[in-house]
């Protein structure tokens, strides 16, 4: 083994040094490398193979952000050599604020050892000459081999010690790899990569969404609205996830109540409420509610183990009864809920509990072989209709696998079959996951920006059950209940208004991913995609975060010991871009989402001449001071006279287009100092941020 990957280094550097002397390589082309060689060192220091099931590689590739360059391209070089991709669950994407340094921890399961690496920052600028010239020990500033297993470190402490010693804030990671080598699934692994660790909170929240959906399956028609109360935690970034759920698209009501209230409702219940969950019909402006509280636990021996294995022991112990959510979750109390009511506890001046006082209580409602071929057929099918060859960079993937679920399983072999067939992948920015409800349809959506036709495809249902003899019968065609060509670039649409009438008839609902696939076409950058596949569909307000985002970067820069702090008023799409780009979510804090009365907005944009957008801050914790942006943000307001359906996606890309000038779009409209009692002043609910600002 040691011989055959030592031939392998050997070979590369040789083709390295054989290189041509030339300019500084395209960013691609470098994080490509920089992948290639993360993939060769951990091959050697870790001893395993290509594709080997039992190592995981973790990354924050692709969300950190060098040079101004995005760094996707690493997981690329990455896959090329290690063989480890998200689709086999060997390979995911850690949630990071951009401006975080960039790097690589490799975990295997077998010897239980971890390798972690940053590259070092020199390689971000040499000449390919004098990269090529580095040799792979001196590529990383950092190339930490540490025990890995958490029962490892905690059978020898001495050894866990030196672990965390070693890895230092870098020991954020340790506890995924481990939920990961315990069997933690897909979809739980999908949310730990937006909280960005794993936590008995974020599990709290995923056995709260099992139990709901046991108790409360959805039906035709439905979907969940979650209130948060009496308090917040790390659960709330389970529903962005697996209930598609996000703060710009609403749908995710939370109420922060007072201990006192919090002490009524235990001695009311019994036990403290987990939150109220509501199965909503919107076809029949109806649904059905229920309180969620916690099944008393065992008492149990206190833990006596070091502290950096607390967390991550009870994680281990709570990932054996996932399937068993009912040993956690009970059911507190179940109602009906019509339209008024419904309104009443999303009201966030209004405590939820005692909208539903008065009701009675009742009883407890009733209640990867397959998808690989699936996305290879699918992959078959898009080479054959809309005739590109393997790995063409002109044609882009869009699809909910891996989001979905079918019949009780995920759905993320899809992903590698797709791969494996048409080449495509996320690291060279043609594969993308749009997050989706995971009660919806498994779809796939191929756009060949050469052409401009797209091809959107469902999978019959029966495949989901015929044996492999019968699926292996099934022709091409009668895998797929929906196979649908149609034109789907957006200048040919809009320049032949019957082709474009057309289109949107035939996708129907499916013609929301219709303007990703065209600001892809139209240059729209990795990290902005990344956030579009939080928010799942590309719209003006999405792009006006980004925007925001970049023009925040701009003015106020990341400094050391600093990060930042958004008070989102008022709320609108722009508020899904914060979590990717800044690793901002409502579980761990740092991004505060308010409704803005209409007469405050009116108000302010009097006053300012422009639609208030939100308070920014960048906050000093070491200092306990802060500076902070109060901006606005004008859309373009040239009247449209095409097809409805146009006007949208065509504001979008020209958004697009002037990505580089935020200015355009984004104004000041107050620049000020923050101390530490105004920042908690700004994030209290109950006042108004721009109030406490002094600007109204």
């Amino acid at each position: 083994m040691k011989d055959s990957i030592t031939l392998v280094l050997g070979i590369l550097l040789v083709c390295l040094l054989c290189a041509p002397v030339m300019a500084a390589s395209p960013n691609g082309d470098r994080m490509d490398e920089l992948g290639q060689r993360a993939a060769l060192t951990a091959m050697d220091q870790l001893k395993f193979n290509k594709g080997d099931p039992n190592v995981l590689v973790l990354t924050n590739a692709g969300r950190a952000v060098v040079n101004g360059q995005t760094t996707e391209r690493a997981v690329s070089g990455i896959t090329k050599v290690a063989g480890l991709q998200n689709g086999d669950n060997t390979l995911w994407q850690v949630n990071r604020a951009n401006w975080k340094p960039l790097w690589f921890y490799f975990y295997n399961k077998d010897s239980g050892k971890a390798l972690y690496l940053e590259p070092d920052e020199a390689c971000y600028t040499k000449s390919p000459t004098d990269l090529a010239a580095t040799s792979l020990p001196d590529t990383f500033s950092k190339a930490i081999v540490v025990t890995g297993d958490l029962e490892m470190m905690l059978a020898d402490t001495e050894v866990g010690n030196a672990t965390m010693k070693d890895l230092g804030d870098a020991s954020s990671i340790l506890p995924i790899a481990n939920a990961w080598a315990h069997g933690a699934p897909y979809d739980l692994m999908s949310a730990a990569m937006l909280h960005n660790h794993i936590c008995p909170g974020l599990l709290s929240g995923y056995l709260n969404v099992r139990y709901v959906g046991q108790v409360l399956p959805i039906t035709d028609g439905a979907s969940y609205v979650p209130i948060s109360s009496p308090s917040t935690s790390c659960k709330e970034d389970m529903f962005p996830i697996l209930w598609d759920l996000t703060p710009g698209k609403g749908g995710h009501t939370m109420a922060i109540l007072t201990k006192e209230e919090q002490e009524a409702l235990k001695e009311e219940y019994g036990s403290t409420p987990r939150g109220i969950f509501v199965r909503w019909d919107s076809t029949t402006n109806s649904g059905t509610g229920i309180v969620l509280g916690s099944v008393p636990q065992d008492a149990s021996a206190p833990y006596t183990g070091p502290s950096w294995g607390e967390k991550p022991a009870r994680v281990l112990d709570i990932l054996e009864t996932l399937d068993s959510p009912e040993m956690h979750v009970r059911t507190l109390k179940t109602f009906p809920v019509d339209a008024e009511m419904l309104a009443d506890l999303k009201n966030p001046a209004t405590n939820p509990y005692k909208v539903i006082r008065d009701l009675p209580r009742s009883a407890v409602l009733p209640n990867g072989d397959r998808m690989d071929e699936l996305g290879q057929r699918a992959a078959l099918t898009a080479m054959d209709r809309l005739k590109f060859n393997k790995g063409d960079p002109n044609v882009l993937v869009l699809t909910n696998a891996g989001r979905v679920m079918v019949n009780g399983q995920t759905t993320e072999r899809a992903v590698s079959g797709i791969t494996e067939v048409a080449g495509l992948q996320n690291g060279d920015n043609t594969l993308w996951q749009v997050n989706r409800a995971e009660w919806m349809p498994l779809w796939f959506y191929f756009h060949n920006k050469e052409s401009g036709e797209v091809l959107y495809l469902e999978p019959d249902e029966a495949c989901y059950t015929k044996s492999p003899a019968d699926l292996a019968a099934t022709s091409l065609p009668d895998t797929f209940s929906k196979a649908i060509v149609v034109t789907g670039d957006l200048e040919m649409m809009l320049a032949d208004t019957g082709v474009g009438n057309a289109t949107m008839k035939d996708l129907g609902d499916a013609s929301s991913i219709l303007p990703i696939a065209n600001a892809w076409a139209h240059g729209a950058p990795y990290d902005l995609m990344s956030s579009v596949m939080l928010h799942n569909h590309f719209c003006p307000g999405v792009s006006s975060g980004y925007l925001l985002a970049k023009y925040v970067e701009q003015e106020m820069p990341i400094t050391d010991g600093t990060s930042y702090v958004v008070i989102s008023c008022p709320m609108w799409c722009k508020d899904d871009i914060f979590p990717i780009l800044w690793d901002l979510t409502p579980g761990k804090g740092g991004h505060h989402i308010y409704s803005l009365s209409g007469e405050d907005e009116a108000s302010l944009t009097e006053k300012y001449g422009t639609r208030p957008a939100g308070i920014f801050v960048r906050w000093d914790d070491r200092q306990k001071v802060g500076h902070a942006l109060a901006l606005g943000f004008e859309f373009d307001s040239t009247p449209w006279t095409g097809p409805s359906w146009g006007e949208k996606p065509m504001a979008t890309i020209k958004m697009i287009e002037n990505l580089g000038n935020a200015e355009k779009y984004v104004t000041v409209l107050e620049e000020f100092d923050v101390s530490e009692k105004m920042l908690a002043d700004l994030k209290d609910p109950a006042n108004s941020p721009y109030k406490v600002a002094g600007m109204i």
